[in-house]
């Protein structure tokens, strides 16, 4: 960079006017470029229009977890040793005798003519004690083409009737959070608890994406009905519900440790964690791991775009210069020597190409996203950069050309 710095400056204020005006033509053909979608676009550059995340994911989920990703508000009871209805009614009415925060229900409890009505009784009876702190996750089911809510077979008991219901759908890895289902408009299963946790919600919920950085969820997970204490209960959030079920399975499109895919029940928890504002100042509760990522500015993003593209445009001035006066010795005296160096400056542009876009993404990944929990644009600037050699070009016939 201090060399890129010494060579704008020492070039005259012609030479800058004319590379900050291909700067700005290159980001202007970009923005011309992007009105036939980001996929298309990225489709002819050979970028996926959410590459950013990919690849932070893949990066910061590949180290050591380490103890300060483990939320220590939080409980997870894995059932999938418990699927009967008897054993989760023991285990919910377990869980609320400990005084938890809130306890997030992500079982679905079906009609089934099969199961006997005592034990559906046995499951009610423990509902009507629990209900005012637990959030119930609805399944859902397809009904003449349409996505339909498939609610459990004790709405509308007796005493019953204020259960609060809410979605269990999984919404994309890459989008904003939403805070409502928006087929049915349900409140979300992770918001609904969030929401009525002690912890202080994060601000503009609906313009965040949730942070899978990964987390040792393994560490607040329990899969024993030995292991439910009032010490990991008394207080906390817990999160109820089958970590193994195959129908609740997604599968992952970044790394996450040495897992493929991610159950419902864990999304929820990513979700969860995302939303809540732990404090920063106390370092035993708070991790850069929890805070839910946020989209840059677009003001502050395109004055990104726009210092990316111009330091590219000064690179490939530089470039093209040295480029061009090797060319020119190897022409005037052409030995092997100058010609391998002519060679070797030519074929330099690609790489230098890809290694300036790769010093950007490290750069942004480092000092932006992981630091400030910022998300920018870079598809943006991606674009602009790969326009920036033709952009030199138009620059030089608008103001030289005669």
């Amino acid at each position: 960079m201090t060399i890129i710095a010494k060579f704008f400056i020492s070039i005259s204020r012609s030479e800058r006017a004319r590379l900050l005006v291909a700067s700005l033509i290159a980001v202007f053909c970009s923005f011309l470029f992007l009105l036939l979608g980001k996929q298309t676009v990225g489709t002819l550059i050979g970028v996926n229009e959410n590459f950013y995340l990919k690849y932070f994911y893949d990066i910061v989920n590949s180290g050591n977890l380490g103890d300060d990703a483990i939320p220590e508000s939080l409980t997870i009871i894995d059932v999938r040793n418990y699927s009967n209805r008897r054993d989760l009614a023991y285990i919910l009415e377990k869980v609320y005798s400990f005084s938890p925060q809130i306890i997030g229900l992500d079982v679905h409890f079906k009609n089934n003519p099969d199961i006997k009505s005592s034990t559906n009784d046995s499951l009610i009876s423990v509902f009507q004690k629990v209900w005012k702190k637990t959030v119930v996750a609805c399944s859902y089911k397809s009904e003449r083409g349409r996505v339909c809510i498939d609610y459990p077979f004790f709405k509308g008991c007796k005493g019953l009737e204020n259960v609060i219901y809410t979605s269990s759908l999984v919404q994309g890895f890459y989008g904003k959070y939403l805070i409502k289902d928006t087929i049915n408009n349900l409140p979300r299963f992770s918001y609904e608890i969030a929401k009525r946790s002690k912890i202080e919600l994060q601000n503009d919920l609906e313009g965040m994406h949730v942070n899978y950085s990964k987390k040792n969820l393994d560490a607040i997970t329990l899969d024993d009905t030995l292991d439910i204490r009032e010490s990991n209960i008394k207080d906390k959030i817990v999160l109820i519900g089958n970590m193994a079920e195959l129908k609740d399975l997604t599968r992952l499109p970044f790394k996450f440790g040495g897992k493929k895919d991610i159950s419902g029940i864990e999304d929820h928890a990513y979700s969860l964690i995302s939303l809540l504002n732990f404090d920063r100042e106390n370092s035993n509760s708070y991790s850069r791991r929890f805070e839910g990522l946020r989209d840059i500015s677009p003001f502050a993003n395109l004055l990104f775009v726009v210092l990316f593209t111009l330091i590219y445009c000064i690179i490939c001035n530089f470039v093209n210069k040295r480029i061009r006066n090797s060319v020119e010795k190897a022409r005037l005296v052409p030995n092997v020597k100058n010609k391998l160096v002519s060679c070797i400056c030519i074929l330099s542009q690609p790489i230098i190409f890809v290694a300036y876009e790769i010093f950007i993404v490290l750069l942004c990944f480092f000092i932006i996203t992981f630091m400030a929990s910022i998300i920018p644009d870079l598809f943006l600037a991606m674009v602009s950069i790969a326009l920036v050699s033709v952009s030199l070009e138009v620059t030089n016939i608008i103001l030289y050309a005669k």
